[in-house]
C-alpha cells in the first residue's frame, strides 16, 4: 500500500474514530476521547514478531477478541486488550460484577467494545468503500504470556494485517487497545483498488 493510499485508509479510520468517541460517550454517560494512536501495515511475520513482544512485555493478562468476516471484502478482525484496561471499561459500562472473577462479564464488556470499536469501523470503511461483508459470532481468548495463534486457514502469508493502537481516553483514565485488521491476499488488492478510486471520486 503506497503512502497515499495509507493516507486515504487512515482518513476514513480517523472519520469513524470520531463517530466512536460520541457513542461511547453517549454509552457510558460521561466525555470519552477515543484516539487513533498510529496506524501501520504489517505482514503475518512481522505480525508474530509485534505480538510476541506484546504478550512477552505485557503486566497483565492479555485478552483478544477475534471476529472473522466474509463477502466482498473478507478476512478478520482482533481487538486486544489487556487485562487492567478490560477491569477499567467494565466499571464505566456499568458491569457490577468485577470482570477479574467472572469471565461472562469479560466476555459481555469486550463483546461491547469491539461492537463498537472494531466491528464498527469495518462497517463504516465497506460501506464508504463499496463492500458487504457479514460476521461472524466473535471469539474471546485469554492470553498469559502464551503466543496468539495466526493460523488461519482463511490467510496465507500474502495477508496483510492493518495494526492500529487506540486508547480510550475517560476523566480518570487512559485505556489502551490495540486492534488489528486481518485481509485476505485477494482481498487486500480489492481494497487497494478501492481505496484509490474513492481517492479520485472524494
Amino acid at each position: 500500500m503506497n503512502a497515499t493510499e495509507r493516507k486515504i485508509l487512515a482518513a476514513l479510520v480517523q472519520s469513524y474514530v470520531g463517530q466512536a468517541s460520541a457513542l461511547f460517550s453517549e454509552f457510558t454517560l460521561d466525555f470519552v476521547k477515543l484516539n487513533m494512536v498510529n496506524m501501520k501495515i504489517l505482514s503475518i511475520a512481522e505480525l508474530q514478531m509485534v505480538l510476541d513482544e506484546r504478550t512477552k512485555l505485557s503486566s497483565s493478562r492479555l485478552t483478544a477478541t477475534r471476529q472473522p468476516f466474509i463477502g466482498s471484502l473478507g478476512g478478520e478482525s482482533t481487538l486486544m486488550i489487556d487485562e487492567q484496561s478490560v477491569c477499567n471499561l467494565s466499571q464505566y459500562l456499568d458491569h457490577d460484577t468485577p470482570p477479574e472473577t467472572h469471565e461472562l462479564d469479560i466476555f459481555d464488556t469486550l463483546s461491547e467494545v469491539n461492537n463498537l470499536m472494531a466491528s464498527g469501523c469495518i462497517q463504516y470503511i465497506t460501506q464508504e468503500l463499496g463492500f458487504k461483508v457479514e460476521f461472524f459470532r466473535p471469539v474471546v481468548e485469554f492470553l498469559s504470556h502464551t503466543r496468539l495463534d495466526l493460523n488461519r486457514k482463511h490467510l496465507s502469508e500474502n495477508s496483510r494485517v492493518l495494526l492500529i493502537n487506540t486508547e480510550l481516553d475517560f476523566k480518570e483514565d487512559l485505556i489502551w487497545g490495540t486492534w488489528y485488521l486481518w485481509i485476505e491476499s485477494a482481498s487486500y488488492t480489492r481494497l487497494r483498488r478501492a481505496i484509490s478510486q474513492y481517492g479520485l471520486e472524494n
